[in-house]
């Protein structure tokens, strides 16, 4: 392991990889690093100013393309400030994003590498498989999912072809069908658009460095599995007072997006009020579903709050009934997990996930 990087040779891929906390999921990270296939690459590891044994753990990795930089704390809301700086130190031609708490295929890099043979292609992804806390694949839990090219899209939009057509099924889906885990970067591009970027009370870089390449060029879409995505309740997403926020900045970050570049993606006003209304909505039945957890901790009052933002917020019968009924049930000192037990649709107090919640919201 080194702090410094050497620059006598240029390798093919720079992986971005930033962690905190993640003692107990670093080392199967970097040794699914270490096992590619295609062994051109450099690894720089930013540490958010871990609290556990992380960097005890990297320490033992003396490989001198693993590259260790700790820095100060900024939790969630910093993380782009973290990928930004292991970009500057970057010195390869392609990008790459590996969460500290999830691992690659060994073919990873030797599977997407070939799809930037087409100079037109500006990034390529394939498939991650969701895992639990113990490294288990969780069925049927994949991004992208075969549901993709169900729901009205042609199967062009995985290629982002034409250019654009992948940020308008993003929004119409509410979910962006790459994971950052799964995807290389073409770094010439990055350069043009100035690093990662973040919205407000964003946690992740995915959603923003998406759009912008897609407004660049094609994606390589891959459908094979090359990276392996663990859900467990360290990650931002897992954490439903994160999560709610990290959802407003999402919306909001959209609304701009879609106000300087809806033209370059062929979006009609019209079809841009119905997205922006989708998002509103979905938020709200977001909020809904987050807002359960308050009446779980009984702060009856921080509920009653939520709950009606949601109220307001909404335009969605469901959402709307079910904003009413949280709000309610902290008027009475009651939670609503027997109610939502009877539906199949109680809450996991141990684990609770974004994904989850919008599938109840829906």
């Amino acid at each position: 392991m080194n702090s410094q990087i050497q620059t006598e040779h240029r390798p093919k891929v720079s992986v971005v990889v930033p962690v905190y906390n993640h003692q107990n999921w670093i080392a199967q990270c970097i040794e699914s690093v270490l096992a590619q296939t295609m062994p051109d690459w450099e690894m720089i590891i930013v540490d958010d100013g871990s609290t556990d044994e992380t960097q005890g753990v990297i320490a033992r990795y003396q490989d001198p393309r693993i590259h260790y930089n700790r820095r100060v704390h900024l939790g969630f809301r910093g993380l782009a400030r973290h990928y930004n700086y292991a970009y500057a130190l970057a010195c390869g031609e392609f990008l790459a994003i590996l969460d500290g708490d999830d691992y690659w295929a060994p073919r990873h890099l030797e599977t997407l590498l070939p799809a930037f043979q087409n100079d037109r292609v500006v990034m390529a992804y394939g498939i991650a498989q969701c895992v639990n806390t113990q490294g288990r694949e969780i069925p049927d839990l994949k991004y992208p999912s075969s549901s993709y090219v169900k729901k009205g899209f042609p199967e062009d939009v995985l290629y982002n072809r034409p250019i654009g057509s992948a940020i308008r099924a993003m929004l119409h889906l509410n979910t962006s069908f790459p994971a950052p885990g799964a995807t290389l970067f073409r770094r010439s591009i990055m350069d043009e658009i100035g690093g990662f970027d973040s919205p407000k009370n964003q946690a992740s870089v995915d959603w923003p460095a998406f759009f912008r390449f897609g407004l660049k060029g094609e994606f390589g879409y891959v459908p094979r599995v090359v990276s392996f995505y663990r859900r467990h309740s360290g990650n931002h997403t897992n954490n439903f007072f994160s999560a709610e926020a990290m959802a407003e900045g999402l919306r909001d970050y959209i609304e701009d997006f879609l106000g300087e570049h809806g033209s370059d993606i062929n979006m009609t006003p019209i079809e841009r009020a119905k997205i922006l209304f989708m998002w509103r909505n979905n938020l709200a039945g977001i909020k809904t579903v987050y807002d359960r957890q308050l009446l779980l901790q009984r702060q009856w009052r921080q509920a009653r709050k939520k709950f009606s933002d949601a109220f307001w917020l909404s335009r969605r019968p469901t959402v709307t009934v079910s904003a009413a009924m949280g709000y309610t049930a902290s008027l009475f000192g009651l939670d609503l997990e027997g109610f939502y037990g009877f539906l199949g649709k109680a809450m996991d107090k141990g684990l609770w996930s974004e994904s989850s919640a919008q599938r109840q919201a829906s």
